[in-house]
């Protein structure tokens, strides 16, 4: 059972302070999360963006709290290695900055239910040599392709309360056609492991973020 590690927010970037030197370190770093952003220390937010590396293996589900704490003991470009990732690691996943879950056998209503799925990027459709693949990407350029239930709530998602609800919209929808055509042989449970499987891509691509539902909508 694979579980992945994803994380949760938009970045805003670093913020510093009017006084010091041109070489000096951030405040922090800022991560929009809802209605209560984020202010990250260097370590939390190295290990923050190290979560969104290596997008392969993120559409393959093999990103997990193990091997982002090993990534996060190297060199890796982004300001490590870190002294003692685990208990940075752990913050952020209690704060919900990073969440993990089983896509495939894991309970998912909870946890969508808290979540919302905002896009990025443009959607690029589909191609002759892969019909069935749907690609997202920037400038024309793809960065991500994902089956065509996953296109689908990507593209429309952030128009309800929560990412579950999108995807049970969307399995109701799926049986209501008109005379003659044929409903899309969907469920609730089997979108909401297409999707949860399709997010650690999603995501690491910067295709869409997840934003947690801890505000009120209008």
């Amino acid at each position: 059972m694979p579980t992945v590690i994803v994380p949760v927010g938009f970045v805003m970037g670093p913020e510093f302070g009017p006084d010091g030197e041109p070489d000096r370190e951030p405040l922090h770093y800022e991560v929009h999360f809802g209605g209560d952003p984020q202010n990250l220390t260097t370590d939390e937010f190295v290990a923050w963006a190290g979560a969104f590396t290596d997008p392969p293996r993120h559409a393959e589900l093999q990103v997990n709290r193990k091997s982002l704490e090993e990534f996060l003991r190297t060199d890796n470009g982004l300001g490590g290695p870190l002294a003692d990732p685990a208990s940075v690691v752990t913050g952020l996943v209690e704060r919900g900055l990073l969440v993990e879950y089983d896509p495939l056998e894991g309970p998912l209503e909870e946890l969508f239910r808290g979540l919302r799925l905002f896009p990025q990027g443009q959607g690029l459709g589909s191609t002759p040599d892969e019909p069935t693949q749907y690609r997202i990407g920037f400038a024309g350029q793809p960065i991500a392709s994902v089956s065509s239930n996953a296109y689908q709530l990507w593209s429309y998602s952030l128009t309800f309360a929560s990412l579950w609800d999108a995807c049970v919209d969307m399995a109701e929808a799926a049986t209501n056609v008109e005379p003659g055509e044929t409903p899309i042989d969907v469920d609730a449970e089997t979108l909401v492991r297409e999707v949860g499987s399709a997010i650690p891509m999603l995501v690491s691509t910067g295709a869409a973020f997840l934003d947690p539902l801890n505000y009120e909508l209008g």
